[in-house]
């Protein structure tokens, strides 16, 4: 039960990024295709710009949250304010993922980075995995608890609707996000 429990939540920590990567990624080829049904308030001018930078930011390997900001930018909307949420809570969230994916021991890895983030993680009064023992690592076993995983999915959450605001414009998730309340997924999963 232990390793299963960690496999639900690690795949929700990655689930959650994934949804985040495609997000932003669909949204650039609905510029490319000149989607008039996303972008029905936007000039064609920022439209076609949106799709010359694609290929660019691809070619490059642009970070996710970099291709958030820059649609934002080239858009002439307010960018995220990279220290605070809910920017700050979905960058920490990727790096989570990254330390899962490419996950060193605890006691090999020195990175200030690994330090801060599972202060941080510690902070948001996380509640340990009930299936970790006292004398496991607190990264990654007793940290990978519900609290964890429903916290990934409430960031992303949070961050894709607040973008889409900024955006406005109009796609099959405007409407999901709008309707979902995520306290009965909370509700459903303390069961």
């Amino acid at each position: 039960m232990r390793s299963e429990h960690r496999s639900y939540v690690t795949m929700s920590i990655i689930a959650s990024v994934t949804f985040l990567e495609t997000t932003i990624n669909e949204i650039y080829l609905d510029a490319v295709d000149k989607n008039k049904k996303i972008f029905s308030s936007y000039d064609n001018c920022i439209i076609n710009s949106l799709a010359s930078i694609w290929p660019i930011l691809e070619e490059n390997k642009a970070r996710t949250l970099h291709k958030y900001q820059t649609m934002l930018k080239i858009s002439n909307k307010n960018k995220f304010d990279n220290g605070t949420l809910p920017y700050q809570a979905v960058q920490e969230l990727i790096d989570l993922r990254n330390m899962l994916i490419h996950y060193k021991p605890e006691w090999s890895n020195k990175e200030k980075k690994f330090h801060e983030l599972q202060a941080s993680l510690r902070s948001k009064n996380i509640v340990a995995n009930p299936y970790s023992h006292q004398n496991d690592s607190a990264f990654p076993k007793q940290l990978l608890s519900f609290d964890l995983a429903a916290w990934a999915v409430e960031s992303v959450y949070s961050f894709v609707k607040e973008f889409l605001d900024r955006m406005q414009i109009k796609t099959a998730l405007n409407n999901y996000l709008n309707i979902h309340d995520l306290s009965e997924y909370r509700q459903f999963f303390q069961r």
